[in-house]
């Protein structure tokens, strides 16, 4: 006989949320996140409440001749995250239409507000 689990629907959709943003950074090519690290500075340094959308339209405008490629952008999520517990942005509670809608199948985008905006070098600036 199966054991009843103390698990919710939503417990378990956020451990399968988790797994496969895991999975997916786990694949993504290493100079690629590295570089949108930077993009990610780049647009925390001078936006305050940024979104994806806003780094990928510093990859797309940087100038750089080769710029690194990976094969699934999705591992984005992962970096932005990890761009959180780096100490460049945080999560807010706030989500806005996506300016790319198709190419996201019209998901909101989560907007993060920087933490060095305006020239702080570290999160715990004043």
């Amino acid at each position: 006989m199966d054991k009843p689990t103390d698990k919710t629907p939503a417990d378990i959709a956020r451990l399968s949320k988790t797994l496969a943003m895991d999975q997916v950074e786990e694949a993504a090519n290493e100079a690629w996140k590295e570089y949108m690290y930077d993009r990610i500075w780049d647009a925390a340094c001078v936006i305050e409440f940024l979104t994806t959308d806003d780094v990928v339209q510093r990859y797309r405008d940087a100038l750089d001749n080769v710029k690194p490629d990976t094969h699934d952008w999705r591992a984005l999520g992962p970096v932005m995250r990890n761009a959180a517990k780096l100490g460049y942005i945080e999560r807010t509670e706030y989500f806005r239409k996506s300016t790319d809608g198709a190419r996201r199948h019209h998901a909101p985008l989560q907007i993060w507000r920087s933490l060095i905006f305006g020239g702080k070098k570290h999160a715990h600036e004043g």
